[in-house]
C-alpha cells in the first residue's frame, strides 16, 4: 500500500516538473523569437503587477484642449477628467489654466501634485497671487518651468539637399533661381490683425508710429481693414510683412500668431516686438525681422521700404526651409508629466512647493519679468 502511494506522488512530481520545464522553454522561445515587447502581455497573462495608471484632472482647460487626445502616443499610462466640481479631489494630479484662476483656491487634497498651466502672459492671469503654497509644478511658456509648452518649436531637416513636401511657389524659387517669385502686388506690404487695441506693450502706439514712414494695413476692432472669420490665410496671402507683435513684454513670452506663420506656410515674413533677443532662441535664424534690432521706428520702416522694392534680399528670409520644419504638439509636454508621474523616484527626485507661485509668475522688485516699452521713439 505504501509502495502505491509513493508511485502515485512520484509520478505526479514527474509530472508537474514536465509541465514547468515545458512552460520555461516556451516562454524563452517566445521571448527570443517575438522578442521582449511581449513581456508585458504575459505579465498581464500570469497576473504579474503593471505600471498603475496615473490619473489626471483639468479642473478649468482652455476651449482647444481636448482629454481624448492628450495622452494619445504617449508610452505612459495616465487618464485625463476635465470640470470644475469635486471629481479633481481624488486624483494624483490636478491641472489650472493659469488664466481661469478663480479668486478662491479650492481645497487640496494632501498629496496631490497641482500643475500652473498657461501660455498666455502674466497680465492674463488675474486671481493668482491668491493661489500661494499650492502649486508643486508649472507647465508654461517660460524655459524655466518644470514642463516648458510653447505654441510651437522647429526641428533640423536630415536631408537639406531636397526640396521639403507642401513648399510654397516662393520656396521653390529659392531653390530654383529660373522660376521667377511669386509677385504680390499689394498697395501696402505689411498687415496687422489685431484684436485687443490697449495693452501693456502699447503695440498700437507703436504701429501708428511706424505706420509715418511704412504703410500698414490694420484688421479688426483696431483698424479699417476687415477680413471674414476663417479667411485669415487668403487674407494675409498678399502681403510681405506681418506684425507680430506681443500683447505684453514679458521674458520668454512669444505669441500664438509669430508661429502660425510658420506652421501654416505663409510666403510672409513676420516682424517681431518684444524683450529684445530672445527670439533668436526659439525661432530659425534670417526668418524674421526684430524691432529690437532698430535704433528708432522710422529706420526700421526705411529697412521695410528697402525690403520690399528689394525681391532679392526678401528671398533670403526664406531659407530657412531648407533647414528646418515648424512643428506643433499642443499635447507633448502634457506627456512628458505623465512619465514624470511614471518615475520612481517622483516623490523624492522631483518634490517641489511653490511658496509664492505669483512672484515666480510676474517677478519682483530685484527681477524683472515684463518690461515697460522704451522703443516708441521715432
Amino acid at each position: 500500500m505504501l509502495t502505491s502511494v509513493n508511485t502515485s506522488l512520484f509520478v505526479m512530481a514527474t509530472v508537474l516538473l514536465m509541465i514547468f520545464i515545458a512552460s520555461s522553454v516556451l516562454t524563452y522561445i517566445i521571448i527570443e523569437s517575438e522578442g521582449m515587447s511581449v513581456l508585458p502581455k504575459m505579465m498581464s497573462v500570469h497576473g504579474m503587477p503593471q505600471p498603475r495608471q496615473v490619473h489626471m484632472h483639468f479642473y478649468n482647460p482652455p476651449e482647444w484642449f481636448s482629454r481624448y487626445n492628450v495622452f494619445r502616443g504617449c508610452p505612459s499610462n495616465c487618464s485625463m477628467s476635465v470640470g470644475r466640481g469635486q471629481d479633481y479631489y481624488d486624483k494624483d494630479v490636478v491641472i489650472f489654466f493659469g488664466p481661469r484662476l478663480g479668486p478662491k483656491p479650492v481645497k487640496k487634497r494632501r498629496g496631490q501634485i497641482w500643475v500652473l498651466h498657461g501660455k498666455e502672459a502674466p497680465p492674463q492671469h488675474n486671481h493668482i497671487q491668491k493661489w500661494k503654497r499650492l502649486f508643486n509644478w508649472t507647465m508654461t511658456y517660460r524655459r524655466d518651468s518644470d514642463f516648458p509648452h510653447m505654441y510651437g518649436e522647429f526641428r533640423t531637416v536630415p536631408n537639406p539637399s531636397a526640396r521639403l513636401p507642401n513648399t510654397t511657389f516662393k520656396f521653390a524659387s529659392v531653390h530654383n533661381s529660373t522660376m521667377p517669385p511669386k509677385p504680390k502686388n499689394k498697395a501696402h506690404p505689411t498687415a496687422w490683425f489685431v484684436s485687443h487695441c490697449q495693452t501693456q506693450s502699447k503695440r498700437k502706439e507703436y504701429v501708428t508710429a511706424l505706420r509715418n514712414t511704412h504703410a500698414v494695413d490694420i484688421f479688426g476692432v483696431c483698424g479699417t481693414s476687415r477680413c471674414a472669420r476663417g479667411k485669415e490665410h487668403g487674407c494675409l496671402t498678399p502681403y510681405k510683412f506681418y506684425l507680430s507683435f506681443e500683447n505684453s513684454l514679458c521674458r520668454d513670452y512669444i505669441t500664438e500668431k509669430t508661429f502660425k506663420i510658420f506652421q501654416n506656410e505663409f510666403d510672409t515674413v513676420p516682424i517681431t516686438r518684444g524683450i529684445g533677443g530672445h527670439y533668436s532662441l526659439y525661432l530659425p535664424p534670417e526668418s524674421f525681422i526684430d524691432t529690437s534690432n532698430y535704433k528708432n521706428i522710422d529706420q526700421l520702416g526705411h529697412f521695410l521700404n528697402h525690403l520690399n522694392k528689394n525681391e532679392t534680399l526678401y528671398l533670403k528670409y526664406f531659407k530657412w526651409r531648407r533647414h528646418y520644419q515648424p512643428r506643433s504638439d499642443a499635447y507633448y509636454s502634457f506627456c512628458e508629466l505623465c512619465n514624470r508621474m511614471h518615475r520612481p523616484d517622483v516623490y523624492t527626485r522631483y518634490r517641489r512647493l511653490y511658496d509664492d507661485i505669483h512672484q515666480w509668475f510676474f517677478g519682483s522688485p530685484n527681477v524683472t519679468i515684463c518690461k515697460t516699452p522704451t522703443d516708441l521713439r521715432r
